[in-house]
């Protein structure tokens, strides 16, 4: 009887920890003091990444970054996506200084599409890799989901 007390708490342990996860979020933060254009291109064999929160699929979620624990949840603002390019699996937008934009998010959870390169200002090109330096996970650690972001600093 314990075996299966056992079993049945270790199933519970491991429903309550996937079903709290938030799913998979890849953002990029603006920490500098001027506007930065951002041209995002997928990988080839994948589709755009997409925002499934997004009320426009032809915009990305930005907002303001505040610091954690500050009480204050900004508006979300919606920047259109310049000239998309389906077939080639490419698009633009402008990052306002302070603000963060959220370039793919999915539910259930699931890893990011890795191998998105990221080309900042057409001079600072940054790559979503597997254990990549350009982006840093966030929580959860252990579990399937988390965010993955990138801060522009200059």
């Amino acid at each position: 009887m314990t075996i299966c007390k056992t079993l049945m708490a270790v199933l519970l342990l491991a429903i309550v920890c996937t079903s709290c996860d938030p799913g998979i979020a890849v953002v990029i933060r603006n920490d500098s003091a001027v506007d930065k254009h951002v041209k995002v291109n997928s990988p080839s064999g994948t589709s755009i990444p997409i925002d499934q929160r997004a009320v426009n699929p032809d915009s990305i979620r930005t907002y303001l970054t505040v610091r954690p624990g500050a009480g204050y949840v900004p508006p979300l603002v919606n920047v259109p996506k310049s000239s998309p390019d389906t077939s080639f699996r490419t698009y633009s937008f402008t990052l306002k200084p302070g603000y963060t934009a959220v370039i793919e998010s999915r539910w259930p959870s699931a890893y990011p599409t890795y191998g998105q390169v990221f080309i900042i200002d057409n001079t600072d090109t940054v790559r979503l890799t597997r254990r990549g330096k350009h982006f840093k996970k966030s929580a959860p650690r252990i579990f399937l989901g988390g965010t993955w972001s990138h801060s522009i600093k200059q």
